[in-house]
């Protein structure tokens, strides 16, 4: 077996798209530590700080630790390029260790307490807040302050070491008074920059969060609008085809009436006609419903009572199942009108009236109630059928689903549209008094003078 063979290589972390931001936050700060450390190396060949006395090599030093921090910062940032990365957070963590440590060492330098670079703690703070938030931004600022206040006990207990012979950048003697104040601004300043930065950090984090959730809603929204439209489509030419199968099977219906009217036909000729004029009827009705569900009338709205309605659809469907017996209760003495399409409204009655008789197999009991729910009137019709079962309760109100022998599958689908557009609600449930189901239709009783 070959070495090339015998080594297994890890496979890759997935990047999610949390990771991705951090990446980019990740980018920005290497390139602005290349710039900062690029302009201290500028600025210590321009002004060459302690060049002018001979016995210091303060300059040499400066120079020093300025052309380490650039190295580290090119490499840093060569790091990010051309490696294989995918442990941001630590990448991010070195990072900051290597800032604090070359900034603590750049205020030693020049001149601790004294020095006017004290600030770069500030940005190592602010660095920490943009890639871990609170949390980074208030340990790295304790860091920082600690950091900064062991420097200067040190140097007041003359007990700091120096880097290089005859390097003296502090004075002698500091008053305990300036040492304390020094280290208590520093310290408070290091901590106010930490809740600042960390304070504008989280906000600017919710406002991405949420401007890709806005983000998402919109492409959902597009993407479900080029759906409706293409749906819409279907539906349109459905509704055409639909329509154009309805003509010749409307004139198909008419003839094999014409021809069960004959006289000599045999009892095998006679119950095959009676099976294609069966067939046909419920083709038709297929495509009524279709019809109806797929091209909604206009709404065309008036004051009615709910319960003349109720009395007008028990009339017609009355008629057409003689073997369903019908019952009707209004719970309240005064009736107010409501605001709505009396046909459409009509319409939801007969069909909920038509599944409760197919589903009791065309025999059985049909209660009706009416109930003035004070916001809205509430119908309840009851059959004496076999009930629903779960899957019937979550898809009853969905296009074509039937577990009937008889039916479309349309019926409480077109129920449920109108009401929904009327600003009701429709619902299905089991009986609790006794075998069969209950459908719940309420309808708001605002109505318009």
């Amino acid at each position: 077996m070959s070495l090339a063979s015998s080594v297994t290589i890890a496979p890759r972390p997935n990047i999610n798209p949390e990771q991705s931001k951090y990446q980019e936050k990740l980018k920005i700060l290497l390139f602005s530590r290349v710039c900062i450390a690029i302009s201290l190396l500028v600025a210590t060949l321009f002004f060459k700080p302690g060049a002018q006395d001979p016995n210091s090599q303060l300059h040499e030093a400066y120079l020093l630790v300025t052309l380490c921090h650039v190295f580290v910062s090119i490499v840093l940032l060569a790091l990010y390029f051309f490696s294989d990365i995918y442990y941001f957070q630590r990448f991010g963590f070195l990072q900051l260790v290597w800032d604090i440590v070359f900034h603590t060492v750049i205020i030693y330098l020049t001149g601790g307490v004294e020095s006017q670079f004290k600030f770069l703690y500030w940005l190592t703070i602010v660095h920490a807040a943009i890639l871990f938030l609170k949390t980074g931004a208030i340990y790295v600022a304790a860091i920082s302050a600690l950091l900064y206040g062991i420097l200067a006990n040190l140097a007041f207990f003359n007990s700091l070491p120096a880097l290089m012979e005859n390097l003296k950048v502090l004075p002698q003697q500091w008053p305990e008074q300036r040492v304390t104040i020094s280290i208590l601004v520093n310290g408070g300043a290091c901590f106010l920059i930490a809740y600042i930065s960390s304070f504008v950090a989280e906000r600017m984090h919710r406002v991405e969060e949420l401007l890709e959730k806005k983000d998402t809603e919109v492409k959902n929204l597009e993407t479900l609008m080029e759906k409706s439209k293409h749906l819409a489509a279907i539906g349109e030419m459905a509704a055409r085809i639909a329509h154009e199968i309805r003509n010749p099977l409307t004139s198909l219906g008419a003839s094999i009436d014409v021809l069960s009217e004959r006289q000599n036909m045999d009892q095998k000729e006679s119950k095959l006609l009676a099976i294609v004029k069966k067939e046909t009827r419920r083709l038709n009705q297929l495509l009524t419903d279709f019809l109806l569900f797929s091209k909604p009338t206009q709404i065309q709205k008036t004051n009615l009572l709910l319960s003349q309605a109720i009395e007008e659809a028990l009339s017609s469907f009355s008629a057409g199942y003689p073997q369903v017996k019908t019952s009707f209760h209004a719970a309240f003495e005064k009736e107010k009108t409501v605001y709505a399409d009396g046909k459409q409204i009509n319409q939801v009655l007969w069909n909920a009236l038509k599944n409760a008789a197919e589903a009791m197999e065309g025999e059985g009991r049909v209660e009706i109630e009416l109930q003035d729910m004070k916001d809205f009137y509430r119908v309840q019709i009851k059959d004496c059928g076999h009930g629903v079962d779960e899957e019937s309760q979550n898809n009853a109100f969905e296009p074509f689903y039937t577990k009937k022998i008889k039916g479309t599958g349309l019926g409480l689908s077109i129920v449920r549209r109108i009401v929904s557009e009327h600003g009701g609600k429709v619902t299905l449930d089991n009986r609790r008094d006794q075998k069969g189901a209950l459908l719940r239709i309420d309808l708001p009783w605002s109505h318009h003078d």
